[in-house]
C-alpha cells in the first residue's frame, strides 16, 4: 500500500488598522498596500514549496518535509531501472523496491561537459526506456497532453545545453544569447531550477507530470483565515494562508535522471 502523509505549510501577512485602513482609504487612499502584501505572502509560499519540491530527500525521521523530486527519483551509477531508495530509506512511498522490482526509476550517468554523444545520448535512451512520449497527434502534443513532460536541471547544465543549441543553429542573427529560456528536449521544456544548483553533479531530471504531481487536502488548499488580532497588538490584524499537501509519484518507471558523478 502506497503511503505519503500530509505535510503542512503556511504564510501570513498583517494589516495595521490606523495606517493601512483609516489613513489610507477613501479619498485619502494613496496606494493599496494590502493587495501587495497578500501577493507577497503567496509568492513566499510558492517559493517555499518549490524549494521543498526540489530539495534533498527527507530523512526517515523527518515528519515535516514533503516527499519531493529527489525522494521519488533516485540516482544510481548503473544505467537502467536502478533508482531504488534515497539514502537511509528502505522504502519509497511505503513500497520496497527490492521486493517490487518495477518500483524503480531509470538512471544513467555522463562524464565531462554535456555533449550530444554523452549526456544527450543518455537522455535520449532514458526517454525511450521510460516511454517518455505519448502516441498523440501534433496538436495534442503542443497542448495539455504534451506539456505534461518536463526536464529539470541546474544552471551549469542548462548553460552547457544552450551552448549546444546555439552551435547547431545557423540562423542566430545578432542575438548573442538566442537560446536563453528556450531550450527543449524532444519538444519538452528544459527548466532551470535554482534549488538544483546545490547539486554539483549537474543532474537532468525527466519528469512525467501525469504520474508525478502535488496532492492537496480538500478544504485546506490555500485556505485563508479571517483577519484576527495579533497577540498583544490590538491594532494589528493577521491573515493566514494554510496548505496541507505532499508530492506523489504513482509510477516511478516513467521518470529518469541523468547526472555526472
Amino acid at each position: 500500500q502506497m503511503i505519503f502523509p500530509w505535510r503542512h505549510a503556511h504564510s501570513d501577512w498583517a494589516i495595521i488598522y490606523q495606517t493601512d485602513v483609516l489613513m489610507n482609504s477613501g479619498r485619502a487612499l494613496v496606494l493599496d498596500v494590502i493587495k501587495p502584501r497578500r501577493a507577497k505572502a503567496l509568492l513566499d509560499l510558492a517559493e517555499e514549496l518549490e524549494t521543498k519540491a526540489f530539495g534533498a530527500a527527507p530523512a526517515v525521521t523527518d515528519t515535516i518535509s514533503p516527499y519531493g523530486l529527489l525522494y521519488w527519483i533516485v540516482k544510481n551509477a548503473t544505467a537502467g531501472f536502478n533508482g531504488s531508495v534515497p539514502t537511509g530509506h528502505t522504502t519509497v512511498g511505503n513500497i520496497n523496491p527490492t521486493t517490487h522490482g518495477r518500483w524503480k526509476n531509470y538512471t544513467a550517468t555522463y562524464s565531462g561537459v554535456i555533449t550530444k554523444s554523452g549526456a544527450i545520448k543518455a537522455m535520449r535512451k532514458a526517454k525511450r526506456k521510460c516511454g517518455f512520449v505519448s502516441p498523440i497527434t501534433v496538436d495534442d502534443f503542443r497542448g495539455a497532453v504534451g506539456s505534461r513532460y518536463r526536464v529539470y536541471t541546474n544552471e551549469t547544465a542548462i548553460g552547457e545545453l544552450e551552448d549546444i543549441g546555439e552551435g547547431q543553429n545557423e540562423s542566430l542573427g545578432k542575438d548573442v544569447a538566442s537560446m536563453d529560456g528556450t531550450m527543449v528536449f524532444r519538444g519538452h521544456p528544459i527548466i532551470w531550477i535554482p534549488k538544483l544548483d546545490d547539486d554539483t553533479e549537474n543532474p537532468l531530471y525527466g519528469v512525467d507530470h501525469s504520474v508525478f504531481y502535488p496532492i492537496c487536502l480538500k478544504g485546506d488548499y490555500l485556505r485563508e483565515s479571517e483577519a484576527q488580532r495579533a497577540p498583544n497588538q490590538h491594532n494589528v490584524f493577521q491573515i493566514f494562508c494554510d496548505l496541507s499537501y505532499n508530492f506523489a509519484c504513482v509510477d516511478r518507471r516513467r521518470n529518469w535522471v541523468v547526472y555526472k558523478p
